[in-house]
Parts: structure tokens; sequence; C-alpha cells
């Protein structure tokens, strides 16, 4: 039987806890109803923290009354203005990152090109508008676009809900991953005036081996995207909600998480390596 959802403005009746996505262990039992009416504080702007300090008792409330929309705007705020904030930074260095690349090197024999390296170091008031936007919608796309593969693939390990809920449960992890990955990152650009060395991955490790260390190398790219910190915590998080909010166990919850994330980073690895 398909998932039948309830209105995101009301809470699901007794008898609608008896059957359907809610039967066996639902988090609407034993006065379910009173817990998650808003008064726990996992509702609206809290549930950027409870998802943090209480993610099990977050996604419950999710489960019955989801609000993807909360998180979508934090991410559109702290990533577009994160990228604003960083644009003179992060734009020099990602044009000088890929002039050492195959592509990058026509972009570089380009007599302009010194010139909008400069523009770069120096960008406009218009042209940090126009990255914060970029910055926090393509964010939000990314989003929607990485929830529809995993709302796939939870509803190929057996799970019961629909899209919109699978949205909150991505949207709220990619908080975790993402927002408070940006926030935490963003103090530290500035401290050392560079985006490529701040990392909470294995990465750096590689110059303890002699030598520099190459972000344009798969091996760097392969552990900054595998073993970051963040990344990590918004994959438990996200397999969590999934179990939660699906109503499956754990095991099929990470399968549903990991083979997504994993596919997905695999392909932009494969992607990114073509350019080098």
């Amino acid at each position: 039987m398909t998932s039948d959802h309830f209105p995101d403005d009301a809470q699901p009746t007794g008898g609608a806890r008896s059957s359907g996505v809610f039967e066996g262990g639902s988090p609407g039992a034993s006065g379910g109803e009173a817990r998650f009416s808003g008064g726990d504080g996992s509702h609206g702007l809290a549930r950027l923290w409870t998802v943090v300090t209480r993610p099990r008792e977050t996604f419950e409330a999710s489960a019955l009354r989801p609000q993807p929309w909360v998180a979508l705007v934090a991410l559109l705020l702290v990533v577009g203005v994160g990228s604003a904030m960083i644009a003179h930074i992060a734009g020099p260095e990602q044009m000088e990152m890929m002039s050492h690349s195959t592509l990058g090197k026509k972009m570089a024999e380009n007599p302009d090109f010194p010139q909008k390296l400069e523009d770069a170091r120096h960008p406009s008031p218009a042209k940090r508008g126009l990255t914060a936007v970029s910055g926090g919608v393509g964010a939000v796309v990314m989003v929607f676009l990485a929830s529809f593969f995993y709302w796939l693939a939870c509803l190929a390990v057996g799970g019961r809900q629909g899209f919109l809920r699978t949205l909150d449960v991505v949207a709220l992890s990619t908080w975790v991953g993402s927002g408070l990955g940006f926030l935490a990152t963003v103090p530290l650009i500035f401290a050392k005036g560079s985006v490529m060395t701040v990392s909470y991955s294995l990465a750096p490790l590689l110059g303890l081996f002699g030598g520099s260390v190459d972000p344009n190398s798969f091996v760097f790219r392969f552990l900054q995207t595998f073993t970051n910190g963040f990344a990590i915590w918004q994959l438990v998080v996200m397999a969590l909600g999934f179990a939660v909010v699906h109503r499956i166990s754990r095991g099929r919850a990470w399968t549903a998480a990991l083979v997504p994330w994993v596919l997905g980073y695999a392909l932009s690895l494969a992607i990114a390596s073509l350019t080098l």
C-alpha cells in the first residue's frame, strides 16, 4: 500500500496511528500527539538546534509534521552569505587551481586571464551579491535533487513515506553537514587566507609524507570527500532520520543513505578527474 501523508498542519488521529505508516512502534503512540504538538522545541527554527542535540526526537516530529523549509532557508542564508564573505579568497584560488588542469590551461592562456584574476581578488558588491545568490540557491537546488534519489533509495529498501518527509530529513542532515560546516569553516578561511588549506578530512595529512600537496590529485580529492568529518556527521544524521521517518531498520536506513552518497561523490570525483 502506498504511503498516505497526513496534512502538514494536522496531527494523525488515533485511528491513523493504528494503520499505514505509523503501525508498529510509531512515535505517535502513548500520547505522541501531545509530545509532538510543538512544545518539545522540535518544530520551527528550534529544530536547527534539536537536530544536533536530540536528532531522534526531531525526526519523530518530522514524521508527523515535516517542515523542510526551515533547514532550506537556513542553508540558503548561511551558504549564501558565507560564499559572499569569502568570495575574494575562494574565487582567485579556484581560478589558479583550475589553471593547472587540462581545460584550465587554455583559460590561463587567454590575455584577459590576469585581469580576471585581479578582479576576482577584489570583487565588487554586485559580484559578491551574485556569489551569495548562486551559492545559496545552488545549495538548496542540490538538496532537492539529492532528496529525490534518497527518496527512491528509501522506497527500494521498504520505506513508507513520500518525498516531502524525505526532503525534510535530507535538508536537516545537510544543515548539520554543510550549514554548520560552513559556519565552522569560514572563520578558518579568513585566518589562513585560503580555502584549500582548511579541511576536516585526512587530505592535508598527505603533506606529512613529504612533498607538496596537490589539491588536484585524485588521492587528495578522494580523502577530501570520503573522510570529511562534517560529511560523515551528515551521513550519520541522515541514516538515523531515514530509520525514524520511514520506519525501517538501521541496516536498511544506512543502505538508503550510503548508496546515493557514495555514487554521487564517486561521480563528482570521476568528472573532476577528467579535467585534471
